[in-house]
Formats: structure tokens, sequence, C-alpha cells
């Protein structure tokens, strides 16, 4: 009968790891609207010269998306080191006899 054996391997990097944003989100409902709010922190030592922030539905179907947020970015946009963002979304229902549950958890993205 044969043993069996486990190994085991690790690997120890020389830079730290660390995520480049921080993300916080804050959902309103109102008027049968759901409000998204997404506050975004730069944790990165460095400047960040971002092109464009997009929410990403995962029942695109349901939902309509309004972007409050589509001129925001220019040629010059500079996101700098612990600089806080925010981005505002609407999504509204595409049936207009859909009626929002607020004690439902839904998602959203």
């Amino acid at each position: 009968m044969r043993r069996k054996v486990t190994r085991f391997q690790s690997k120890k990097y020389k830079f730290e790891a660390q995520r480049p944003f921080e993300v916080m989100k804050n959902i309103a409902l109102r008027d049968n609207k759901y409000f998204l709010q997404v506050k975004v922190t730069n944790l990165n030592p460095n400047k960040i010269f971002p092109m464009q922030f997009s929410f990403l539905m995962q029942t695109p179907q349901l939902y309509d998306l309004t972007d409050l947020n589509e001129n925001l970015f220019d040629s010059s946009a500079v996101f700098n080191t612990d600089e806080i963002r925010s981005f505002i979304f609407i999504l509204t229902p595409k049936d207009p006899n859909h009626v929002i549950n607020k004690y439902k958890s839904e998602k959203l993205g």
C-alpha cells in the first residue's frame, strides 16, 4: 500500500503587494430607482491617469444604467495619491410595472 505524501511550496517576494484602489459603495433606493455612489481611493504611491471607471451590471436585461460621470475624464485627468473620487450611477427597472422591494437583496454588479 502506497503512502500519500503531501508537499507544500511557498514563495517569498521582495516587494510588498498592495491593492491600487480602495472602493466603498453606498446604495440608496428612491422613486423605484437605485442610486449607487462609488467612492474610489488611490492607494498607489504614484499618480494614476485613469481613462474611465465603468459599472458592469450582472443583470443588464432588468435595469437601465444612467452614468452621471460621462464627461469626468479628459486628457488632463490626474488621480493623486490618497485622493478620493466619487462616481454616481442610477439604475432604473426596464419594466415600468416592476416595483423594487427594498428588503430583497439583488445583485446589481
